[in-house]
């Protein structure tokens, strides 16, 4: 069974100085610019490493799939896939 070996993680979320502007057209709404910063914002580092590595980890398995299938049809939302039953039997088989 293949497996996501050697996995590299890389994570940078910078701090972000957000700057607003008075729209030029009257009745406008304001213009807000977000401008990365050279300093890191480990507070969201921290909090999104997880939910970030098990989505990889899920992106790689259905690539994984997805090569052993051959063109046969898969259906995926988020998590969750679907295959024909016939399929799910030739995979075991493999």
């Amino acid at each position: 069974m293949d497996y996501a070996v050697g996995l590299k993680i890389n994570l940078v979320q910078l701090i972000k100085k957000i700057r607003s502007t008075s729209s030029l057209i009257p009745f406008g709404k304001p213009v807000t610019i977000s401008i990365p910063t050279n300093k890191l914002n480990t507070r969201k580092i921290k909090t999104s490493f997880m939910p970030n590595l098990v989505h990889s980890l899920d992106a790689s398995n259905i690539h994984i799939l997805c090569e052993k299938l051959n063109n046969q049809p898969l259906y995926t939302i988020h998590d969750c896939l679907q295959v024909l039953l016939i399929i799910c039997m030739i995979l075991k088989k493999k």
